[in-house]
Formats: structure tokens, sequence, C-alpha cells
């Protein structure tokens, strides 16, 4: 790739993630009035502990902490796995959340009337109610049976995705950065909604697999194989969430810029064809399907355009941050259904975007987009900022063990902020060392990543959002980052001591085979061990 092209891509990346670092400073959720007493007290032994190490510990004593680390990765890993799955059945056993709005509407597939008015409007949800509706039919409808199901998509996501970072920047990374997705994905409750949030990451996962597979191929035939996989997925994942799929947006881009590549030239060839006719077949199936299907009654006609969620992306007050920005408001959504027909709705939709553009002027539009970009990024707590997740809690007897759980989790508990805290904390912790790998690993691999990252933050600031719960369907993406950023800096923190361990070679987590042998980096190791033989 060219090397200024990388550049600008990385450098881009670390300012949008500064930004996101500098609103998550600012974060109400680090103030501490609202803070339990037991949380207050550690974090003042923790601060005493720390003052009391770089004070007077040795440096080797946090080289062998480190180095620890960096041995025993595989193992931390696992571990932190299994206590994963053992949270997550126990939190099952405590928390009743029953989800509200739309994750309720297609949840309850009982009701044909009201979901087919509601997907008449939304057809974007039309693959996701018919999941839920088979789901019902096999299983029976149970809040409890969806929740399991849900659990089990994060959980096997998570696993593939342990696979993916491991195939793209190898498995110190790939350990790293699973650990920091989980922290997301299964410490915080997000297995109470059955949504597209966590619906769609699971087909996600396997297409970009099958992309690095595709990648890695060398036998034309197993080309055409992952390059079909990876199609199907990624149909999948559009159906659940379109705006889910900027990884493969980022790697055609970076494709069309290396076609002078032989290779990849080649590549493209053979696997182009495959990748349109399985994008084809997979979105024609599935839109033959639902014209022919007797289930539900789906009008068409009512179906709200594109430019609606750009209207309702451009929805709130920029001069009061902690309000609503660009979310679903009801006011848009009555100007744009009170016309006949999908032309006329785009076309109302963006006369009202402009006339709403006009009103704010330049410098309150940019204040807007700013705030916007905020609320989305400024905090790790999935759900915040906007109408939590789509839950209505049901507490348990007042004094009893469930009580005070459900008082760490549900979003009104006496105990939740002190969980948003430590959350932010470590959200603060992966976006800096997110800004340390693209700052240090400026490859091709990271530049495809923080491209990615970078579209799906565009589309979050020109479409409908307004929180971090749409934030989450890019969060893997920071996830690796952030993974990359810790492995480098253990690394350098262990003194480099564990790289050379038995089954991993040194900066394993670049994966850069082609850059390490490259004719420059060649003779420049040929010149000094000429320099050696020398001396």
């Amino acid at each position: 790739m060219n090397k200024y092209i990388n550049n600008f891509i990385n450098s881009t990346g670390i300012v949008l993630i500064l930004v996101a670092l500098i609103g998550a400073m600012q974060s109400r959720i680090l103030w501490l009035d609202k803070l339990s007493n037991g949380l207050i007290v550690s974090m003042m032994v923790g601060v005493v502990v720390l003052i009391l190490l770089i004070a007077f510990a040795k440096k080797s004593f946090f080289q062998k902490i480190f180095s620890f680390i960096r041995l025993h990765e595989k193992h931390i890993f696992w571990g932190f796995f299994i206590f994963c799955l053992i949270y997550q059945i126990f939190l099952m056993t405590i928390l009743d959340g029953i989800p509200q709005f739309d994750a309720s509407r297609l949840i309850h597939v009982e009701d044909i009337k009201g979901v087919g008015n509601y997907l008449s409007v939304n057809s974007n949800n039309n693959f996701l109610f018919f999941i839920n509706y088979y789901f019902v039919k096999i299983f029976g409808f149970s809040y409890m049976k969806f929740r399991i199901f849900n659990s089990v998509i994060i959980f096997l996501s998570t696993l593939i995705f342990l696979k993916v970072s491991k195939e793209l920047f190898g498995k110190t990374v790939s350990y790293f950065s699973t650990i920091s997705f989980m922290m997301f994905a299964i410490i915080q409750p997000l297995y109470l909604v059955p949504y597209t949030d966590t619906y769609c990451i699971l087909p996600l996962f396997l297409s970009i697999y099958f992309i690095t597979v595709c990648i890695k191929s060398k036998r034309t035939l197993f080309l055409i194989f992952s390059s079909i996989g990876s199609t199907f997925f990624l149909a999948i994942a559009y159906l659940l969430r379109p705006s889910s799929i900027t990884f493969i947006i980022a790697i055609f881009l970076l494709l069309l810029i290396n076609l002078n590549n032989k290779d990849v030239r080649l590549k493209s060839i053979i696997s182009f064809p495959p990748f349109i006719l399985t994008a084809i077949l997979t979105l024609s199936m599935f839109n033959l399907f639902v014209s022919n299907q007797k289930i539900v009654k789906i009008d068409k006609s009512r179906e709200l355009p594109m430019a609606h969620f750009i209207l309702m992306g451009s929805f709130g007050d920029e001069n009061d941050r902690e309000s609503l920005h660009g979310t679903w408001n009801a006011g848009d959504l009555k100007s744009t259904l009170s016309e006949k027909n999908k032309t006329d709705k785009s076309k109302k939709d963006i006369e009202l975007f402009i006339k709403r553009s006009n009103e704010r002027g330049l410098a309150r539009t940019i204040k807007f987009y700013w705030q916007k970009y905020f609320q989305i990024t400024d905090t790790g707590v999935i759900g915040y900022h906007r109408d939590g997740l789509w839950l209505k809690y049901n507490y348990s007897k007042n004094g009893s063990f469930s009580n005070k759980i459900q008082q760490i989790y549900y979003e009104d508990g006496k105990l939740r902020p002190s969980f948003n805290f430590l959350c932010q904390v470590f959200w603060l912790i992966t976006l800096i060392s997110s800004i340390i790998a693209l700052f240090f690993k400026r490859t091709w691999k990271v530049a495809v990543v923080a491209l990615s990252l970078v579209g799906g933050l565009l589309f979050l600031l020109i479409f409908e959002s307004g929180g971090t719960k749409y934030m989450f369907q890019y969060i893997y993406l920071i996830c690796l980052l952030s993974g990359l950023g810790i492995a480098y800096c253990i690394d350098r923190l262990s003194g480099n001591v564990t790289t050379q361990k038995e089954g991993v070679e040194e900066q394993e987590y670049d994966n850069e085979q082609t850059l390490n042998n490259s004719p420059s980096i060649q003779r420049r190791r040929n010149t000094r061990n000429i320099s050696k033989r020398s001396k």
C-alpha cells in the first residue's frame, strides 16, 4: 500500500479516537458523587499502593510482572473466558429485564398485525423478525429462551473473533483483543436484548474470517470457496444490520488502491465473480421469500427511505450536550409518514434536512455533529446517553441477595453508577491503547481496521444513532486496535524478554512477513551481519 495513504488513514484514526478520549475523560460517569463508599475506599487504597510501587519498586519487578502476563497469556485468556461463561450463567438466574420498543415488537411474533405494520415501515428488520419467528415456532416463546439464544450468539461470536484476530495479528493480540471485546459484550449484560446489535456480529465475524482465509489462500478452488463463504455471511450481516459491513468496504477500497500488485490483481479477478454472484443470489432469495411468504403482510409502499434516517441523524439541540442528538423522534417520523409514496417521503426528508441545516448555520451545524460524536463515543457503557438497553426491569424483594446484584446492573440501580465508572475506566484504557497501536504499528492490516472504524464513525455521524448502543457494531474494531496496543506495551515494558519464548516469534502480533523479508530490510540485515563479522 502507498505509505502516504496508510499514514493518512492511521492519522485520521488517531485524531478521531483522541477526540473520543477527550470526551470520555469529560463524561459525567467519572464523577464521584454517586459512587459507592466501597468503591471510593478501594480507589484510595489503589492510589496509595500505586504510589508506593512507583516510588520503591525496582524496574525488574515491573518487568517480571509483564513478562509473567506475556508468558501466561493463553492461560489468562481461557481463565477469563471460563469466568465470563460462569458469570453470564449466574446473571441469567438473577437479572430479569423485559425488552421494550423495537426488540419487544420483534420477539412477540404472535402479534402478526402489529408486526406487519412495524415491518411495513421498518423493512430493515425483516430478516430479524423471521429469525425470531422460526425460533419461537421451534422452541416456543419465553424471555429466558431468547436470553439463552442471544448469549449463545455472543459466546460463539467471541470464539470466532478470537480466530479472526489471530489470523490478522497473531496469538498474543488475539488474546488481549478478545478479552477487551468480552468486557463490552459479556461483562455488560447485553444478552438481555435480543436485537440486531448482537445478532449481526456472528455472521460478520464469520465473513471476516473467510476474508482472511481468502487473502492467505494460494489455491484457486480454496480461494473461490472462501470468497463464497465470506459473501454469504456478509449478506446475512447486511440483512440484519446494513451499517455493520464497513470492514468489507474498507477491504474493497484498499484492493482498488493495490491493483497494481500482480498477486492482488490475480486474487481479485478470481474471487470477484463468485463474490458478486453469491451476494446477488443470497439477497435475491431472501427478497423473493419475503414477497411470497404468507406469515405477515408487509406493505412496501410505507417503507421509510434512507433520507429519513439522515433527517433523524440531524435531530437535537447542539447547545445541550446531555440531550439527545441524532436519535429517533416522533416529529420526524410523523412528517415522513404523512407522504404517500417513497419518492415523496425522500423529497420531504431532504427538504426538512436542508431547512434544519440552514436554520442552524455552518458553525451550529458543526457544533451539533461534534455533540453527536461525543454521545456516540464518550463512554464504553453500552446504551448510555439514549434510552438505555430498551429494558424494563423487575426487582426482587428488598434486602435479598438477588436485589443486591440487580442494584449493580439495572440502569436505575443504586450501585449502577459504580459499575458504569469501572466500565468507563476500561474504556479509557481501550482508547489509549488503540491510539498507541495506530501510532506505532502502521501496517496495511492496521490500516484496514482503522479505515473500517473511520467509515463506521462517519456512518453514525450522518445517520440515526445518538448513543453508544449503536457503537457496539464497531466495538470489535477498537478492541483489535486495543489488543495490538496492549501487546506492544507489554513487550516493551517486559523488556522483550518473552518474545523469544517457544512457538512465538518476535513481533508476532504484526504478522508482517512480507515487510520483514523485503529487499531493503534484507540489505540492512546483511550490512549489520558483515559489520559484526568484521569486528
